[in-house]
C-alpha cells in the first residue's frame, strides 16, 4: 500500500485482523456473555457470593494478564519495531 508520500507502507494483515478482533469484537461477546450471566434471571446470580467469586475471577484474570512475563526484567517488552525517520 503506498501513501500520499509515496512510501510503501507494510501492512501485516494477519496482525491489523487479531488487533481489531481483539479490540472490537472480545469486549462485545464479554459484555453479551456478563449480560446473560448478571441479568439472565438465574436464581444462583441473586445470592451475593456469586458475585464476589465473578469479581475475584476477574480481578485474578487482570491481574495475571498485566504482569510481564517471566524473565523479561522489564516492565514492557520492547516491539522491535523501527520508529525512525531515516530513509536508509
Amino acid at each position: 500500500m503506498k501513501t500520499l508520500a509515496g512510501r510503501l507502507v507494510p501492512i501485516h494483515f494477519v496482525a491489523m485482523m487479531l488487533s481489531i478482533f481483539n479490540m472490537i469484537i472480545v469486549p462485545i461477546v464479554a459484555g453479551l456473555f456478563a449480560n446473560r450471566i448478571l441479568y439472565g434471571g438465574a436464581r444462583w446470580t441473586k445470592r451475593p457470593w456469586a458475585l464476589i467469586a465473578i469479581s475475584a475471577g476477574c480481578f485474578a484474570l487482570a491481574f495475571a494478564a498485566a504482569r510481564p512475563g517471566p524473565g523479561s526484567g522489564a516492565r514492557y517488552q520492547d516491539s522491535g519495531a523501527d520508529w525512525s525517520w531515516d530513509s536508509s
